[in-house]
């Protein structure tokens, strides 16, 4: 079966596969799609928890499908956005493998930013996430890049880009 197949793979080529199935995704009718989502939310909380990497999974898949209309920008600057950047930050921050890595890299990208006066947050639940995505993605255009750039600095500053990490960015 399908999760069977997924469980054996690498998460190291999940990507590839993910990549070549949104093309065949695209073509789903509207009710199709709304039960593959449901049924790919059943899949990952089958457990009772949705770990960051299936959240991330799924934030993608669902990026990439769902055509979102054009939105006001309420945030100009990375100040009106600084809790849930230190937010999203952190979680990225979590998927280093040692405590010090975890604190380098956010500080690389809170200081990248020019976010000098946030901080790590401890490991925060998937539910903040997603409300702090949704509100980056309210931000203007020069906001999310300078968001990205801080992350991507902070994914390499221990000179290793993990799985996780090339999801999560």
């Amino acid at each position: 079966t399908c999760p069977e197949l997924l469980a054996a793979t690498p998460n190291s080529q999940h990507l590839s596969f993910i990549e070549k199935a949104i093309v065949t995704l695209k073509t789903l009718s509207l009710e199709q799609y709304q039960s593959f989502k449901k049924i790919m939310m059943q899949l990952i909380t089958i457990n009772g928890d949705i770990s960051l990497y299936e959240w991330m999974v799924y934030q993608l898949i669902t990026h990439q499908l769902e055509e979102s209309p054009a939105s006001e920008v309420k945030y100009h600057s990375l100040d009106q956005l600084k809790e849930e950047i230190a937010i999203l930050l952190s979680a990225m921050a979590y998927l280093s493998p040692t405590e010090k890595t975890i604190k380098s890299s956010f500080g690389m990208g809170a200081n990248i930013m020019g976010l000098y006066t946030i901080h790590l947050q401890p490991n925060p639940p998937i539910t903040e996430l997603s409300s702090c995505l949704q509100k980056l993605q309210l931000s203007s255009t020069s906001v999310r890049y300078k968001f990205l750039q801080g992350v991507l600095k902070a994914i390499q500053q221990d000179k290793t880009v993990t799985i996780e990490e090339a999801t999560f960015f």
